[in-house]
Formats: structure tokens, sequence, C-alpha cells
């Protein structure tokens, strides 16, 4: 049992380094040239690979920002990184079909779904009001000091709430089978930082 711990460790370990190495080529403009041809990268099977929870914004794609390629990661969106059933299922489908070790949460500097949220703007369209809504029962009441704070706090509470509302994830984070970081992306600097 324990080498299995240490394994599903080493392999988190390495994957998450791999991602930050990534990054570090995105900043520096040097990006590694990518696979165009969908042969031979579509079986997820047998490789480690990542998954993402961030926002639909274009500007923090993160096959972009962790200089990634087909099938490099599993990627989940949806505005504000929001959290709903459909978002859960995709995630455990992430972890327990393609056997993803790793789970991001990634926020990112003024996140326009986060400021709705915060400033309880109305909208007449249900669903974008849903979004709207969950979101700002994930803040909560606040105070903060200005958006990208309650962004931070977005991305624990988010972290948190998968844990909470996913038994099988919880499970799984608790045991050490998967390892759930949270990220913040600075928009205006394009710098990502592992928040504790």
């Amino acid at each position: 049992m324990f080498n299995a711990h240490a394994q599903a460790r080493e392999r988190q370990r390495k994957l998450l380094l791999e991602l930050m190495e990534g990054h570090q080529r995105f900043l520096s403009g040097n990006p590694r040239p990518k696979r165009y041809s969908l042969l031979g990268s579509l079986d997820l099977v047998g490789k480690d690979v990542a998954t993402v929870l961030s926002c639909s914004d274009s500007r923090v794609a993160p096959e972009l920002v962790f200089d990634q390629s087909f099938g490099d990661l599993f990627v989940v969106r949806s505005a504000g990184h929001c959290l709903d059933e459909a978002i859960l299922g995709s995630l455990e489908f992430a972890v327990t079909q393609v056997n993803s070790p790793l789970l991001l949460v990634m926020g990112h500097e003024d996140c326009r779904a986060v400021d709705a949220a915060l400033q309880k703007k109305s909208f007449d369209t249900p669903n974008l009001k849903e979004v709207i809504e969950l979101l700002a029962a994930d803040l909560g009441p606040g105070p903060y000091m200005d958006l990208n704070e309650a962004v931070k706090a977005h991305i624990h509470n988010t972290a948190g709430s998968i844990a909470q509302k996913s038994p099988i994830l919880g499970k799984m984070i608790v045991s050490g089978e998967l390892m759930l970081a949270k990220v913040f992306i600075s928009v205006s600097s394009g710098e990502i930082s592992i928040l504790d």
C-alpha cells in the first residue's frame, strides 16, 4: 500500500513539474513545437494526464499557458470556473476514467464572472443568472480587499467544494490517489502562482 502511495505521489510531482516547465517555456516565448496531427494522440490510456478546471476566458487557456499539445491535458472550463453537477461529473470522468492523478483549479486575475458575482449583477437569462448565483454563493459575504483577493478565495472554495460535493474525488484526495493544486494566473504578466 505504501509503495502505491509513493508511486502516486511521484507521478503527481512529475506531472506538476512538467506543467511548470511548460509554463516557463510559455513565459519565455519559446514554446515547444506542437503536434498538430491527431493520429496517435487520441488514446490517453496509460499516459499521465493532468486535469485543469479553469475559467473559459481565452486569455488563460491551459493548453497555451502550460505549453501543452493534443492529449496532454484534460480541460474542463466554465465562466469563473463555476462548479455545477456537469462540471463535477466531468472532473470525475477525468479522474476515474482517464486516470488523471493531478487536478488543478485555476483562477485568474480580474475575472469578470467573479466580479459580476461580487457586484451581485442581475441578468435576464436564467442560465447566466444561475452561474452568477453559484459564484456568489461560493464567494460568501466577504469582505474582500479587491477582486483578485476574491478570485483567490474562490479558488480555495472551489477546491474545498470539489472534495465535499464529490465523495469519490474527496476520498481520492484524502487517500493521496489524487493531488489537488490551487493555481492563480496573472493575465497582465502571465505568471502562475501555486496557492497554499
